[in-house]
């Protein structure tokens, strides 16, 4: 009887979760800065109001931007460049 595999699209969906929860149970998030560079910052810095600078983003902010189509994407990007927070909730 044949193994059987889980296909590439669920593999790399769990591998995103458990990057995700790595992510949160470290207390951490990223901050992308406008050059294009990045700093892993403690999760404290989450609340930061908007820098001219940088962007803060969650490990479930970051987790949801990659699941979107391109043109969502960019919504979602600019709502963060204006300083705007997400509040992330289940829907169940």
């Amino acid at each position: 009887m044949p193994e059987t595999t889980i296909p590439a699209v669920l593999t790399n969906m769990r591998e995103l979760i458990e990057s995700l929860q790595r992510l949160e149970r470290a207390a951490l998030a990223i901050a992308v800065f406008n050059d294009g560079s990045f700093r892993v910052i403690h999760a404290g810095a989450y609340g930061q109001p908007a820098s001219e600078h940088f962007t803060v983003w969650s490990p479930m902010d970051m987790f949801f931007y990659v699941l979107l189509p391109p043109e969502e994407r960019r919504i979602f990007l600019s709502f963060k460049k204006l300083g705007g927070t997400m509040e992330w909730r289940s829907a169940a």
